[in-house]
């Protein structure tokens, strides 16, 4: 621990002891939740993207309306992760954000006759790289060990 006490000639302990009583009266402060992320907004649709999904569409489809609709490109996996995780925790409430567009059932928005239009996804930036051969480990003989043992001391 280093003692700042002479390091500073220009605040005394009064101060500091003003200061750390001050650090010490302060509330908790409670953390805010960001309302604007993708998240959110799949957490606040979940029981409309769900009754989608059990209509028949794909997250590929949903993806697509939510960049139609919103404006918000989301990738169909990412969909699928963050719909996995609001299944998981459907306690926490997310405000929704007033710029935001309100979430309206998808009744009203996909008609139940027809699947939006297919729009392409930004694809990713270049194909998968293919995995390099994993070498295989052997175990080794524990004589050949003893033996190297034996003159390590040398």
């Amino acid at each position: 621990m280093v003692d700042h006490q002479n390091s500073s000639p220009h605040h005394s302990e009064s101060d500091e002891a003003r200061f750390i009583q001050a650090l010490s009266s302060l509330s908790p402060k409670p953390k805010a939740r960001r309302t604007d992320t993708l998240y959110s907004l799949v957490h606040r649709c979940f029981d409309d993207l769900k009754s989608a999904k059990k209509r028949g569409y794909s997250y590929e489809e949903l993806a697509t309306l939510f960049y139609t609709q919103l404006g918000r490109t989301i990738t169909p996996g990412t969909l699928r992760k963050y719909m996995n995780r609001a299944a998981k925790a459907p306690g926490i409430e997310l405000e929704a954000d007033p710029n935001e567009a309100a979430c309206e059932s998808t009744a009203s928005v996909i008609p139940s006759s027809q699947a939006p239009q297919s729009m392409p996804l930004p694809k990713h930036l270049g194909p998968k790289p293919v995995p390099l051969p994993r070498s295989t480990l052997y175990v080794r003989d524990p004589r050949a060990q003893a033996s190297e043992d034996e003159f390590e001391n040398l």
